[in-house]
């Protein structure tokens, strides 16, 4: 099993398939909002010394660079503690999220207010949107709402708490990694 990482990192010392397995399989269950970009960029890191000498390309060193990777993100989440947008803001009203760097982080936002059991109707239905683009939800997710006659906005909302309820019962802290 080969992966971008991975041959990244072999263009600097070898590693083992046994060991791109083991982990890949533990950035899977530990850290299942990590990207392959997020990846890369951590060897990249790590390759460079930001996490300290390294001598080979173990589990436990590519496990720690990982864990230094998501510690040092999870600092930058200062954004984390701003309001939510609010869920009437129309797409053309200012504040409004345009980017999907906007979007991912005000789907954190939304999450982390979950987790602290804030109510779904305080998050913009527009996450819905992306985390359907983005492939983490089913487009067809709110459609069973809709069909007991929810108003779409609400529909969207509560398809989302469904969403973060899966994403808390399987230990996510966020959504994004961004």
């Amino acid at each position: 099993m080969s992966n971008a990482a991975f041959d990244y990192l072999r263009s600097f010392k070898p590693v083992s398939e046994e060991t791109e397995d083991l982990v890949i399989r533990k950035i899977r269950t530990r850290y299942p909002e990590l990207t392959m970009k997020n990846v890369i960029e951590c060897f990249e890191n790590g390759v460079c010394g930001d996490y300290g000498d390294y001598y080979s390309l173990d589990p436990r060193t590519l496990l720690s660079w990982i864990s230094k990777f998501t510690n040092n993100n999870s600092q930058t989440d200062k954004y984390i503690s701003q309001p939510l947008v609010k869920p009437s803001l129309q797409i053309t009203d200012s504040g409004y999220p345009t980017s999907p760097e906007q979007w991912m982080r005000e789907t954190n936002k939304a999450y982390a207010s979950y987790l602290k059991n804030g109510d779904v109707t305080l998050f913009h239905p527009d996450i819905y949107d992306r985390l359907s683009l983005d492939q983490r939800i089913d487009r067809e997710d709110c459609t069973k709402y809709i069909e007991k006659n929810y108003h779409i906005p609400f529909a969207k909302q509560t398809a989302v708490g469904d969403y973060f309820k899966v994403c808390k019962e399987n230990g996510l802290l966020k959504i994004y990694s961004i």
